[in-house]
């Protein structure tokens, strides 16, 4: 009876067109199962029979389910058996559930600050609450792993908290040094906003429950079974995955009190709560469903695009200066009193001037550093070196002048051996130097290794590429769905338009730094949406600036699409099929068209022997005996029948064909594929008469 009117139900909602799409499916099945299959094997199919009628026998009812499948998996208490009940194992997969494992209860301000959060805790999953905290500073900013404090109203006197967990799962917030520790950021107080919070409640829920629970979860393992969001409030349940035993708390699809629903309750029930929960919530399956049925007849498609900037160093090697030992000396006995350098080798060379005196002297060897340079470096070969980044070689050669920018002296002593040039031997007035001249102004700015007389160095340039497919999207006919912003390695998101709608929400700057691999120099690169900026030491600067310059940013639209779905070719295909199938006791055939070409192709294979299945469920009807001894305001039963002695009629679900009676009940109509559907429309029809009065009225 079940089974037909169902059947019967279902055939007044399928068309031609849907039936001969399902045979269209079924026949794609038979031939791929059919090309990979060998002849018609009868031993197989009675051994399939066999099997399936076992398993039928011990797991065809929900007692047996319960017994066999759904005990075992949910206790320690019950092992499970294979089917041929000749070995046993255990197989418990559910740990304990708490009632809410995590309660979180905030209390937003006048100035949008959140000035309550308190905490509440079922650390060992017992079901009852062992642990609270609340937070003592107001949230001014929410960030993915913790939370910004600043004066309420306002984004001065910064402070940085990041969610710590205990080894027994406890929650606390702990200041960190700098906002470097936090991730995914945005502001929702009056500085930034009016009602942010209250206008993006459920999102400023969950960032803050989710940084909770994964601060939980890196301490104590656990999962999440469900989350709920009750108006400024967030509930995490979750079962403890490294213990076992039976389950407990509250369903997820359930309620706590069912009682209330009898005594005419007013409470609403599971389904309607459930969907007025989740009308509440833009990003909810219901919401999402709402917004697509107002749509419905047009074709759309989803497109989505996104923006990613990376920053990269690239290293820049070149000679930055050279390393050189001389000797300078001046003739302070002699007549004409030469000035003068020398090379370590004694070689007297350049006269810079005559009685110039010592300092002087000095002086004008300083002036002259480039010449002095070029005569040690230049003389010979050119000079070979190895770039300490690419490691390649080369050979260089100095440049006809060189223009020294700047210098540091390694040694100037008076001490050493005296070249004695142009007379001076008998002089005190010469020196050592060894110099270390620059062709740029900041060296320090360069990683440098000296080889021989040259100093390579190495610098960092920064340099940003932009990626991503938003800018050359056609938009035209789209709606905004999402656009959430994240950080450079695309976490810590924040959404600022979620389910069609603005959230106001706006992230912070978030900033990262990043260890050069060629200089050993520390860079920090920062994102705020009006520019990326770089610093290492002194070096600083824009990399780019304007609007929404961040990191990484994700959209999603929803396009009006001209049609999208087309199923001309398939129908043609489905009808060929349909017109041109054959099918026997043993055998199926038929022309598969390709709409492209226009040709037919025949294909055939064979089927499995034919047997004869119950088209419904069989039922069978019994009259059980009963005492009927009803009271009401007239009076008991007894009062107006001779006998209490009554009957009732039960209509049975059959098993094996056989209908199951009790004793002293009577067989009415046996087992077979029965329709009570007009003796119950004639019985409520009678009910429904018997209400109304008897006399005629105007009502």
């Amino acid at each position: 009876m079940i089974r037909s009117n169902t059947l019967r139900r279902f055939s007044n909602h399928i068309n031609p067109q849907n039936v001969s799409l399902l045979l269209f499916v079924l026949l794609v099945m038979i031939i791929a199962v059919a090309g990979k299959s060998s002849a018609w094997d009868e031993s197989a199919y009675n051994a399939g029979k066999t099997l399936g009628a076992e398993m039928d026998a011990k797991l065809g009812s929900t007692d047996a389910i319960k017994k066999r499948m759904s005990n075992p998996m949910t206790s320690e208490e019950t092992s499970m058996h294979t089917l041929n009940d000749q070995k046993t194992f255990g197989s418990q997969i559910s740990a304990p559930s708490s009632k809410s494992f995590l309660d979180v209860l905030i209390q937003p301000s006048g100035t949008g600050d959140i000035t309550s959060l308190f905490i509440r805790q079922d650390t060992n999953f017992d079901g009852k609450p062992d642990y609270t905290y609340r937070v003592s500073s107001p949230l001014s900013g929410i960030c993915s792993n913790g939370f910004i404090s600043a004066n309420p109203g306002t984004w001065n006197q910064k402070r940085f908290y990041t969610w710590k967990a205990d080894t027994n799962g406890k929650l606390s917030a702990s200041e960190a040094p700098s906002m470097m520790s936090l991730a995914g950021c945005y502001c929702i107080n009056s500085s930034c906003g009016s009602n942010l919070v209250w206008n993006n409640i459920g999102l400023v829920l969950r960032d803050l429950g989710g940084g909770m629970a994964s601060a939980i979860q890196q301490r104590k393992p656990f999962s999440i079974t469900n989350v709920n969001v009750l108006e400024t409030e967030i509930r995490y349940y979750g079962q403890a995955s490294n213990q076992m035993g039976n389950l407990a708390g509250i369903p997820s699809s359930g309620v706590s009190n069912p009682e209330q629903y009898y005594q005419n309750g007013t409470g609403t029930l599971p389904g309607k709560e459930e969907a007025l929960k989740q009308s509440r919530d833009p990003g909810s399956m219901y919401s999402q469903i709402n917004v697509l049925n107002n749509n419905v007849g047009n074709q759309y498609e989803t497109r989505t695009c996104f923006i990613k900037r990376q920053v990269h160093l690239v290293p820049q090697t070149e000679i930055i200066g050279y390393d050189v030992s001389f000797y300078i000396g001046y003739d302070a006995n002699g007549d004409t009193k030469e000035c003068f350098w020398a090379a370590v080798s004694g070689d007297c060379k350049d006269v810079w001037a005559l009685n110039s005196g010592w300092d002087s002297c000095k002086s004008l060897n300083v002036n002259n550093l480039g010449a002095i340079v070029h005569g040690i470096t230049a003389a010979g070969a050119c000079i070979p070196y190895t770039d300490p980044v690419s490691g390649q070689t080369g050979c260089f050669s100095t440049p006809g002048t060189v223009n020294i920018r700047s210098y540091q002296f390694i040694q100037q002593t008076s001490s050493g051996n005296s070249p004695g040039c142009y007379g001076s031997s008998d002089d005190s007035t010469h020196q050592y130097w060894h110099v270390k001249a620059y062709v740029v102004d900041d060296p320090n700015s360069w990683k440098q290794t000296v080889q021989g007389k040259l100093i390579i160095g190495v610098k960092d340039y920064p340099q940003m590429t932009q990626t991503g497919d938003c800018g050359s999207m056609d938009l035209t006919g789209c709606q905004s769905i999402d656009e959430k912003i994240c950080d450079h390695n695309n976490s810590g998101c924040v959404y600022t338009f979620q389910n069609y709608h603005a959230t106001g929400l706006l992230p912070i700057g978030s900033c990262f730094n990043q260890t050069s691999p060629n200089t050993g120099a520390t860079w920090t690169f920062c994102a705020d949406g009006a520019r990326i900026t770089y610093q290492s030491g002194a070096n600083r600067g824009n990399l780019e600036s304007g609007r929404d310059v961040w990191w990484n940013i994700h959209r999603t639209y929803t396009c009006e699409a001209g049609r999208l779905y087309d199923f001309t070719n398939m129908r043609r295909r489905t009808a060929n099929i349909q017109n041109t199938l054959n099918t026997g006791t043993s055998r199926l055939s038929y022309q598969d068209l390709n709409p492209v070409t226009g040709r037919t192709t025949p294909y055939a294979t064979s089927l499995p022997p034919r047997e004869d299945v119950s088209r419904c469920e069989q039922s069978c009807q019994v009259k059980i005996p009963v005492q009927d001894t009803q009271a009401s305001l007239s009076g008991t039963t007894d009062d107006y029948r001779t006998t209490v002695n009554s009957y009732e009629f039960a209509i049975r679900k059959c098993v094996n064909n056989v209908c199951l009676t009790e004793r002293g009940e009577i067989l009415i109509q046996n087992c077979g594929c029965t329709n009570y559907f007009n003796q119950a429309a004639s019985t409520l029809q009678v009910a429904h008469d018997a209400g109304r009065d008897m006399i005629c009225s105007r009502e």
